[in-house]
């Protein structure tokens, strides 16, 4: 009885410390989020990068949330749908096309917005790519990668549907090298029935509110798990304190 008491105690010790971890983990998570999201506003309110100096700075730091201004011209390539993604309650692809800045230079990744899967998997959607020189302005991104899921799994075809948008395995799926980012236009490009394209921005996974949220989460349950274990331990002591002066 008593080294089960004392094992049932060191478990209840060690989950208790297990879930604090985790609460303080949580808690620094979204304090590194928020300063993200102040950088994120900071980067809003400057002015537009020029793309040399985009594809200079792309290999020292992360470019997301940067405005860009740029000239671009469509190139044969395929527009590409991401798959699974979803838009306010809805689920579909993102497209994206890719656009020539100058003969000498990478390409670059344009995402023309959210576009509704159809009735029919096999079937992707139509929608009005650019078709002439365009001088674009609008936000950078770079996804991050997802360490369980990252291959391109491109589908032969055109348009050509992908799984994971992993730029460097694209630039090798077409033969030619990608700026390592996206530009996301504020031009609206519209689908086959002139409906306007989503514009989704999640530059961040995880914003500090939810961080913060569970953070909350494991400190509650934390504490619920030291009132029980209190609970247990005073109400097995007043039993023997009963037992031994019945």
């Amino acid at each position: 009885m008593f080294n089960r008491n004392v094992l049932g105690c060191l478990l209840t010790l060690s989950l208790f410390c297990f879930l604090i971890k985790l609460g303080f983990w949580q808690l620094e998570r979204g304090n590194e989020k928020q300063t993200m999201e102040q950088q994120l506003q900071l980067r809003q309110q400057q002015a537009p990068l020029s793309y040399n100096e985009i594809l200079i700075n792309s290999t020292q730091q992360s470019l997301t949330g940067f405005n860009l201004s740029v000239q671009v011209s469509p190139t044969d390539t395929p527009i590409i749908f991401l798959d699974n993604q979803t838009f306010k309650n809805r689920v579909g692809y993102l497209a994206y096309q890719v656009m020539q800045i100058s003969v000498d230079q990478p390409w670059l990744l344009v995402e023309l917005g959210f576009i509704p899967v159809t009735a029919q998997r096999s079937t992707l959607p139509s929608l009005q790519p650019f078709t002439h020189t365009e001088s674009l302005s609008g936000r950078v991104y770079q996804r991050q990668i997802n360490p369980l899921s990252h291959d391109l799994f491109a589908e032969s075809g055109n348009p050509t549907r992908i799984q994971n948008l992993n730029i460097q395995q694209l630039s090798h799926y077409i033969n030619h090298p990608l700026a390592p980012l996206v530009l996301q236009p504020e031009t609206v490009v519209y689908d086959q029935n002139h409906q306007p394209l989503g514009k989704p921005w999640q530059p961040l996974p995880l914003s500090s509110d939810k961080h913060f949220g569970y953070a909350v989460q494991w400190f509650s349950m934390a504490s619920a798990l030291l009132f029980i274990g209190l609970f247990v331990f005073y109400t097995h002591r007043k039993k023997i304190t009963i037992k031994e002066h019945g």
